[in-house]
């Protein structure tokens, strides 16, 4: 994902990301994976947007 996209996901926040999250275990393409996987991988993903967005940019 590149960092607008990750930018605009923290914006509209971690509610959101796990309604999407949700929504997506709803969808018939993902009815064999396992639900518990997702869920872990989803909040992997949500905190390490944080460490990106929190992290120091380099300096020029």
């Amino acid at each position: 994902m590149s960092n607008k996209c990750y930018d605009e996901l923290v914006v509209l926040g971690k509610v959101c990301h796990y309604a999407l999250v949700k929504r997506t275990l709803e969808n018939l393409l993902f009815k064999n994976l396992n639900p518990a996987t997702i869920i872990a991988k989803s909040i992997q993903t949500w905190n390490s947007f944080h460490v990106l967005i929190d992290s120091p940019s380099p300096s020029a």
